[in-house]
Parts: structure tokens; sequence; C-alpha cells
């Protein structure tokens, strides 16, 4: 990842997210320290599942690592919803 932001190598992940019809689920946690949340939740999403984005309570960066079995129901369901 690093060595491509050095050379350039990356795309405009804003626009990305703002003109796919690709579902796109954002999960962070409530207390999130690496991200500005405010940021994330006002793009404009081209496709955001559910409408909205999923802050787990209680939980910083990674919340996939710090609750899993809480995070692997939100990605069944998104799974779920992306295969109908």
């Amino acid at each position: 990842m690093f060595y491509g932001f050095g050379r350039g190598e990356c795309l405009d992940q804003k626009k990305v997210v703002e003109e796919t019809n690709i579902p796109i689920a954002v999960v962070n946690g409530a207390d999130e320290q690496f991200l500005n949340l405010q940021f994330i939740r006002d793009l404009k999403f081209g496709n955001l599942w559910n409408g909205n984005c999923i802050e787990m309570p209680g939980l910083l960066h990674a919340p996939f690592w710090a609750k899993p079995d809480e995070f692997e129901v939100i990605l069944d369901r998104f799974v779920e919803d992306c295969s109908k």
C-alpha cells in the first residue's frame, strides 16, 4: 500500500465510493481514533448498504478484531443482501 502511495499509484477513494453502484458496507468503531467519522458520514456514497455507516459502540479502529462475533453478524447480513 505505502509503496503505491509513494509512487502515486492510488485511486481517488472518495470519487470511487461516490460513483460506484457496487454495494459498500462501512463499519467502524464508534470511538475510532484514526479516522474522522464525521467526514466518513458526510461522504456521498453511490451505493451505501442500508443507507448508513455502521458504528459499533465502544470500539476503536478495526472492530472486526475487537468484537469478531458481532462484526461477523454484520458481514453475514451484507453478504446475504449482496447475494440477492
